[in-house]
């Protein structure tokens, strides 16, 4: 590989990247094997067939037009060091308008799974930066999922679908894009516990019936369903009879009357006041049933000093779908960036954070906070 010829060449741990000019593109356009003698490669990309070389001839052009800022929307071929093959390309696709541009890149199905093109796009959006790049988009089919999979891992976040799924990343560590304005928390065993073990010990069920009865209930989907709104008080418990007949008076004994299933942390109001004299706006994302809405209120009335709720029996929607996320954004007027979500499940935790989040897996209150104090400093 001749690197000294690579203009504006990008070096990763296993990879070059080095742009078209307006005179190596044109070698390429009209000598491929004397392209690959001079710079010591062997092109290994994708196929050239009509369509991409009708692109590259095209491409030539556009770079004549304009030499100041080909960087770009030329192409950079990616070279592997260990053999000098030219395995896929990587491009922006226009000139950044207020900052905001789009990347698009395809390797040879031959090289792929390794890893190569996550490392080359990862050093791709690097040099953007360095370029005065602010947010880069980019668009893959719905079932590409190895192409979304590269992006994920280079810190884009899905926004929508439109024929495409389109995603998008924010390069510049500016105050207005790092800015934590909102927390969103979890309930449940975040800042109120769930006590459903010592609340069904409490009614007087042994450690078998426990089990039993949770079998039959939170452990059916019926549950989740129930926490979707989708079924009533008397709908649940008829399904969670129908699962295990035999205990339909311990069912009705449990959950009948449900005030005690949640509790109170003694840590929760001096969390919540320190953190809205702090200035920022509190919602609540959580999973919850009509019943213990009703029945628990007292234990989570915290809540009438938030911002926002969205709770999933009122929207038909529960955690870690992306839908339940995307209302609480939508209807509060907010920015996933610009939000910190807390909550003690992990997936729940994932599942905000590919809308762009940044997330906390509750494990105590000791420890959430001083995450959530290293993210907003």
């Amino acid at each position: 590989m001749n690197k000294e010829k690579m203009v504006n060449a990008i070096e990763t741990e296993r990879l070059v990247l080095f742009p078209y000019t307006k005179e190596n593109l044109a070698l390429f356009n009209n000598d491929l094997l004397r392209f690959e003698k001079e710079f010591g490669v062997i092109y290994h990309g994708e196929e050239l067939d009509h369509l991409l070389k009708d692109f590259l001839n095209k491409l030539e052009k556009e770079i004549a037009e304009d030499e100041e800022h080909y960087l770009f929307f030329t192409e950079f071929l990616i070279v592997l060091k260990e053999n000098d093959h030219i395995i896929g390309s990587i491009d922006y696709k226009y000139v950044p308008q207020d900052g905001v541009t789009e990347v698009g890149y395809g390797l040879n199905p031959k090289y792929s799974g390794h890893g190569y093109m996550t490392e080359a796009l990862k050093a791709f959006l690097t040099f953007g930066k360095e370029q005065g790049i602010r947010t880069v988009k980019a668009d893959t089919l719905p079932d590409n999922v190895s192409s979304q999979n590269v992006l994920k891992k280079c810190g884009f976040r899905f926004t929508h679908e439109d024929k495409n799924l389109w995603w998008q990343t924010e390069l510049q560590d500016s105050k207005d894009n790092e800015m934590i304005k909102n927390i969103v928390f979890d309930i449940s065993n975040v800042l109120a516990p769930f006590r459903f073990k010592e609340y069904l010990a409490e009614k007087g069920f042994d450690g078998a019936m426990i089990k039993r009865i949770i079998k039959a209930s939170a452990m059916t989907p019926y549950w989740t369903e129930f926490e979707k709104g989708k079924l009533t008080q008397e709908e649940a418990m008829n399904a969670f009879i129908g699962t295990d007949p035999d205990i339909a008076d311990e069912l009705h004994k449990a959950y009948d009357l449900c005030s005690g299933i949640m509790g109170r942390y003694d840590y929760t109001e001096g969390w919540i006041d320190a953190l809205k004299e702090a200035g920022y706006k509190l919602y609540c994302i959580t999973n919850f049933t009509p019943a213990g809405y009703e029945q628990c209120y007292d234990c989570i009335s915290f809540i009438e000093r938030f911002d926002g709720c969205v709770f999933s029996f009122r929207e038909g929607v529960v955690k870690p779908d992306p839908a339940i996320y995307t209302i609480l954004l939508d209807r509060y007027g907010l920015k996933a960036e610009e939000c910190v979500f807390i909550d003690d499940t992990e997936e729940n935790v994932r599942s905000a954070e590919e809308l762009g989040f940044k997330g906390i897996v509750f494990k105590g209150y000791e420890d959430a906070a001083g995450k959530l104090a290293e993210i907003t400093q």
